[in-house]
C-alpha cells in the first residue's frame, strides 16, 4: 500500500519557521562558536540575519558572498571579519586550500556525489 503525502527534505525554506531545536540551542551555540562562517545569503530574513551579531566579540567572522551583508565590519580597521566575495562553492575550496584540506573537500564531495566541479573550483583543490 503507498502513502501519499509531501517528502520534504530537512532545509528551511523562505518563509518558514525554524525548528524548535534552532530556538532552543542558538543563542548558546553561538556564545560557544570559535570561529563563524556564513555563506551565500543576503541576510535579511530574520531571525537568521541576527546571528552573526551573536557570536563573541572576539570571535572571528569570515563572509564568502557575492556582495557584503548584515553586521559585517568590512575593511582596514576591521579585527575579526573577513570578506571573501565570490561565489560559494570557489569559496569554500579556498578556504579548503588556504587550510591545506583539499584532499578532504574532494573526498567529502565524492562521498555526497551532487554536479561535476567546475575548474574553478577544480583549480582551488590542487
Amino acid at each position: 500500500c503507498m502513502e501519499s503525502g509531501v517528502v520534504k527534505p530537512d532545509k528551511v525554506f523562505f518563509g518558514e519557521p525554524p525548528p524548535p531545536r534552532f530556538h532552543q540551542l542558538h543563542r548558546q551555540d553561538l556564545q560557544q562558536a570559535d570561529y563563524l562562517i556564513v555563506m551565500g545569503t543576503s541576510l535579511h530574513v530574520y531571525p537568521f540575519a541576527s546571528l552573526p551579531k551573536m557570536c563573541g566579540d572576539e570571535v572571528p567572522r569570515l563572509l564568502i558572498n557575492k556582495e557584503e551583508v548584515g553586521s559585517f565590519e568590512l575593511g582596514e580597521s576591521s579585527y575579526r571579519d573577513v570578506f571573501l566575495k565570490g561565489d560559494c562553492d570557489v569559496g569554500a575550496a579556498k578556504l579548503a586550500k588556504a587550510l591545506n584540506m583539499q584532499k578532504e573537500l574532494r573526498d567529502m564531495h565524492e562521498k555526497v556525489g551532487g554536479v561535476e566541479l567546475s575548474a574553478d573550483i577544480l583549480a582551488e583543490l590542487k
